[in-house]
């Protein structure tokens, strides 16, 4: 009769250990290392808001775009978030480089208005972002809540990952 002979068990549960921390390390460095790309080759958004507190008051704020993946974009494509304490409003692009989350039965709401500076038609890097709120029925008597430092402002843009840095509101 013939003997066979293996791999002890105590050596072969070692083995597979060691290839398990091998493939694991190796992921993690390709994910860390930026060698995986993002989900279905999305290209990642590389955004941010400066607040320019000298021209900014509580109803109204100036962002400076800064914007380098995709150098620009059309105004379509660019959704823009307040997140006032926690609770996010969504502004939708309407026309003439306005955003906006104005509702039929609403007492105020926020919009925003891009200032051209390049006159390329696009959101682009070196615009301007105006934030503001619109009093819906002034004759009520009630105001509008003020933005307040910790606020921010966000762009997201269609067919890139992610949303932009920044933006936040300092008083």
């Amino acid at each position: 009769m013939r003997r066979e002979e293996g791999v002890s068990p105590v050596i072969a549960e070692i083995l597979m250990i060691a290839i398990t921390v091998v493939l694991v390390t190796s992921l993690y460095l390709f994910v860390v290392g930026g060698y995986l790309s993002t989900p279905y080759n999305v290209d990642q958004l590389h955004g941010y808001l400066t607040f320019q507190s000298t021209k900014s008051n509580k109803t109204t704020l100036y962002f400076s775009i800064s914007l380098s993946s995709p150098q620009s974009t059309y105004m379509e494509n660019v959704k823009i978030t307040i997140d006032k304490s926690g609770k996010l409003l969504h502004l939708n692009y309407l026309n003439n480089f306005i955003w906006s989350n104005k509702t039929s039965n609403g007492k105020w709401h926020y919009e925003a208005k891009l200032i051209d500076n390049d006159d390329d038609g696009k959101f682009s890097n070196g615009d301007t972002l105006i934030v503001y709120v619109v009093d819906d029925n002034p004759s009520d008597n009630i105001t509008p809540p003020p933005f307040q430092s910790g606020d921010k402002v966000l762009f997201s843009i269609n067919g890139y990952n992610g949303v932009s840095s920044g933006g936040v509101i300092n008083f």
